[in-house]
């Protein structure tokens, strides 16, 4: 298989002048390297401030990093790109628009004429669960139907690469499983790459193909660890084999180890 996403010695430092010609230096990244092949779902781990929102910000485009190399496809990442698209935690809904014209936006953006890409919106509503709710506005949705908006304005565009930051965060904790459940049947269907971040040990060990656990700033790869645990993992207590229990405790520990209270730099 060959790998989609290839990160080669990555390193961000952010400066900021605190008046006058005085810099402050924070050391957000160094020398993170790490492959994620076609079609694998790995999430990523670590202590607040380790630079996991940094990093995925990076792979989108977003923000530039100061050396190394990323690629994906052999193709240098620069800037962003119809290839790769961003779910974060807020949910960052057009309050005025409805849910289809939410839905619709990237493709409206990109110059799709309104006939051609309501079907396509149609079918993304469809497969989040949210038929029926195609004139409502974000207001009249709860928070894991507006963060299904959310997911469905990112599959509409077709991106290879899905970057998730945090998406389930601000969900109920029941909401956040059924979440957790409906992004995976999505992504056993639509075999995209997709790396998430997230603070939960449990969904990352629940969603993924590997976990990648990060140390406290500088950012640093400290161990990936592939979770071995059968798919598909909605149909059957993942939670309470004796795997998914050492796992957890595993990157609990090492979690443990670097909890040094680091602040956090920008854009983590």
């Amino acid at each position: 298989m060959e790998n989609k996403i290839v990160l080669r010695d990555v390193s961000k430092t952010f400066v900021k002048r605190n008046g006058g010609a005085k810099e402050n230096r924070v050391d957000a990244l160094k020398d993170v390297s790490l492959e994620v092949a076609d079609q694998e779902f790995v999430s990523i781990v670590g202590p607040s401030g380790c630079g996991k929102t940094t990093l995925l910000r990076i792979i989108d485009g977003l923000i530039p990093y100061d050396r190394g190399e990323i690629t994906i496809n052999g193709r240098p990442v620069g800037a962003p790109a119809q290839d790769r698209g961003m779910v974060f935690q807020t949910f960052g809904l057009l309050p005025w628009r409805t849910v289809a014209d939410n839905v619709g936006i990237g493709l409206e953006i990109s110059g799709m004429e309104l006939q051609k890409r309501k079907p396509i919106v149609q079918r993304w509503i469809e497969v989040v669960g949210l038929a029926g709710f195609e004139s409502h506005y974000p207001h009249e949705l709860s928070g894991g139907m507006q963060q299904r908006v959310g997911l469905a304005r990112v599959l509409a565009i077709n991106p290879a690469v899905i970057l998730m930051d945090e998406p389930f965060g601000a969900l109920d904790a029941q909401t956040r499983e059924l979440m957790q459940e409906e992004l995976l049947r999505i992504w056993n269907q639509e075999k995209k790459t997709v790396i998430f971040i997230t603070h939960s040990i449990d969904e990352a060990v629940y969603l993924s193909d590997r976990v990648i656990v990060m140390s406290a700033r500088p950012g640093q790869i400290a161990e990936v660890l592939n979770v071995r645990l059968k798919r598909p993992r909605w149909n059957y207590d993942v939670r309470g084999t004796p795997e998914f229990t050492e796992l957890r405790a595993h990157i609990w520990k090492m979690l443990r180890q670097d909890r040094a209270g680091v602040a956090a730099p920008p854009g983590d």
